[in-house]
C-alpha cells in the first residue's frame, strides 16, 4: 500500500492552522487580562495544555512524514519528493515562528 504523503501533508497544514488559532485565542485572553476597561475574557488553563499537546502531534507527523519520504525515497519521482520536502519546510517554518518553544515549552 501506498504512503498518503499528500493526505498526510494536509493534516500537517490543519495541525499548523489549529495551532495559530489557539495561539490567537491565547494572544486575545491575554491582552483582555491586561486590559483595565473590560472584565477579563479567560481561557481554561487547558488551553495551554492543547497548545502544547497539538505541538507534540505536529512535530510528531512531521517527523513520520519525513522518516516515509526518506525510506521511500527512489521510487518517489524527483518533483514530488521535492514538492512535498519544500511544504514540509514551509509548514515548519510558519510553526516555529508560532514561537511556541519560547512561550509554552521552554521557561
Amino acid at each position: 500500500m501506498e504512503p498518503d504523503i499528500p493526505g498526510a501533508l494536509c493534516d500537517l497544514e490543519k495541525l499548523a492552522d489549529h495551532l495559530a488559532t489557539l495561539l490567537e485565542w491565547e494572544k486575545l485572553a491575554e491582552q483582555e487580562h491586561d486590559s483595565r476597561a473590560l472584565p477579563p475574557f479567560r481561557l481554561e488553563h487547558h488551553n495551554r495544555e492543547d497548545i502544547i499537546d497539538l505541538y507534540s502531534q505536529f512535530l510528531e507527523l512531521r517527523s513520520g512524514i519525513q522518516r516515509v519520504i526518506d525510506e521511500h525515497d527512489p521510487m518517489i519521482p524527483g518533483d514530488n519528493r521535492d514538492t512535498w520536502n519544500r511544504r514540509i519546510t514551509a509548514l515548519d517554518l510558519r510553526v516555529r515562528q508560532l514561537g511556541i518553544m519560547e512561550k509554552f515549552i521552554r521557561p
